[in-house]
């Protein structure tokens, strides 16, 4: 542990001599011996600090303990150092929260406040510091109030897209309906008497249920990270003709995240609306677009590691947009669709305050965006049975992602507006795959439904799954 002592002349302290009971006198002066407990933290821990200030003069070589007034710590950054709050004399401790970023951070004392004014510890040999180092070695015991933070808009995000996803199966569902007077022309006869039943209504309703689960691996800075979120919708769709289907749904879901080896965990529940529009320039090419709304009440739990429990209840909104394209194409028994799709998510999350506890800050405002190119293709095989016909498939996509901060939160502990330091690593890029397994079903009657199960494949460092459940009737 690194230590420094600052020198610096009691003529500084002309004002108040009588505080020290000491003469004023050139030999007279200020020392710091800092301390820092722990030495070494986890990222995102707790530290607690302290000046250990004394005055010294020839009357007094031991020093006396000052008494009054307040520390000023800042922490030296690159870029400059940045304020981390005050220490009460002589009996306040200043408790922070170390960075994320692995290695030595460096604490200095750069003042005394109270004593006739402030009081520069600066001297020759600097500014009286400790140095903590932030291991990097294991996991971290609780989740770093940074990891914490970017979950909230990561887990929103994932909510919207999953409802962008939801319409695409849906849709995939209604052009097999439309479908089904093709399917004697490709090979597959429809059973005998059933072929006028065939043709689509206009208007059908239809019920979705979906189930998502995610798991993000721990790392020397990051808590292992397991979410699942349960969702249900409501939707209607039209044709104004054999060309255009337009469509809307409203939804609910339930979500919980927890963090491996902490009590905190992340309640939330979300209401959305979604409208599409679905546009076939021919029987087999078709484009659609998807517009999807949400907002999001959270209930937070924050464990900062060191016994202090801190709760909150943030709210946010996500939108997302996806356009999509593709063409079916039929080979006897069998088809094979290949599409492209675009989504871009906007997830924001309002500022909020915690309470419960001596470690409840303030956080600002954030806005993450998340955008997704994906390429990929079903394909299917239609089997006749005496009702319909039951669709078996498999779909492959590659996904690229890129998740960008908009506006990156700040915090501020509310027991002293210590300013705390939220590094953010929702700027990423990444490129993955989903593997997808399900049958869906056409019905002569104008029933139509479909079982769907995705696998995330190749994710660095986390693992999704989607299992959903749709269920359609024509009017």
């Amino acid at each position: 542990m690194k230590k420094e002592t600052a020198h610096h002349p009691l003529s500084a302290l002309a004002l108040i001599p009588c505080l020290f009971s000491v003469a004023t006198s050139a030999s007279a002066e200020v020392r710091c011996a800092p301390t820092v407990s722990p030495t070494h933290v986890r990222p995102g821990g707790a530290i607690t600090l302290q000046g250990n200030c004394r005055d010294f003069s020839a009357e007094n070589p031991d020093g006396i303990p000052l008494t009054q007034g307040a520390e000023a710590w800042q922490i030296a950054l690159a870029s400059g150092n940045a304020s981390v709050g005050q220490r009460s004399l002589p009996d306040g401790t200043l408790t922070v929260t170390a960075p994320t970023i692995p290695g030595e951070q460096r604490y200095v004392v750069t003042s005394i406040e109270g004593y006739g004014g402030p009081i520069d510890l600066g001297g020759e040999g600097g500014f009286p510091a400790v140095t903590v180092t932030v291991d990097e070695t294991a996991a971290p015991s609780a989740p770093s109030l940074d990891q914490l933070s970017t979950a909230l808009t990561g887990l929103q995000t994932q909510r919207v897209r999953s409802r962008l996803n939801e319409t695409q199966a849906h849709l995939r569902t209604l052009r097999a309906s439309a479908a089904m007077p093709l399917f004697d022309v490709q090979g597959v006869p429809l059973p005998e008497g059933k072929k006028e039943a065939a043709s689509p209504q206009r208007l059908g309703v239809y019920v979705g249920g979906f189930g998502d689960y995610l798991r993000q691996n721990a790392s020397a800075t990051r808590s292992e990270l397991k979410a699942r979120t349960v969702s249900l919708s409501l939707g209607a769709d039209y044709r104004l003709d054999d060309a255009w289907v337009m469509g809307a749904n409203i939804g609910v879901s339930d979500s919980h995240a927890t963090f491996s080896g902490s009590s905190s965990d992340q309640k939330s529940k979300g209401k959305q609306a979604t409208a599409y529009v679905s546009w076939s320039l021919s029987p087999t090419v078709y484009v659609t677009a998807t517009l999807s709304y949400e907002v999001s009440k959270f209930d937070t739990v924050r464990d900062s590691g060191s016994g202090l429990i801190s709760i909150a209840s943030p709210r946010g909104h996500g939108l997302g947009v996806s356009l999509s394209g593709g063409q079916d194409f039929a080979f006897g028994p069998w088809s094979i669709g290949p599409y492209v799709r675009v989504d871009s998510v906007t997830s924001d999350i309002d500022a909020f305050e915690e309470h419960g506890s001596e470690a409840a800050v303030s956080v600002g405002a954030q806005r993450m965006r998340s955008n997704t190119f994906n390429i990929g293709a079903q394909t299917q095989l239609s089997v006749p049975v005496s009702w319909g016909v039951v669709l078996p498939y498999l779909r492959l996509e590659a996904s690229r992602r890129s998740d960008s901060t908009q506006q990156a939160p700040t915090a501020t502990l509310l027991s002293d507006n210590t300013a705390l330091l939220v590094p953010s690593d929702a700027d990423t890029r990444g490129s993955y795959g989903t593997v997808a397994l399900g049958v869906s079903g056409v019905n002569q009657g104008g029933i139509s439904w479909f079982a769907d199960l995705e696998n995330g494949i190749a994710q660095k460092g986390y693992r999704t799954q989607r299992f959903g459940l749709g269920l359609r009737f024509e009017l």
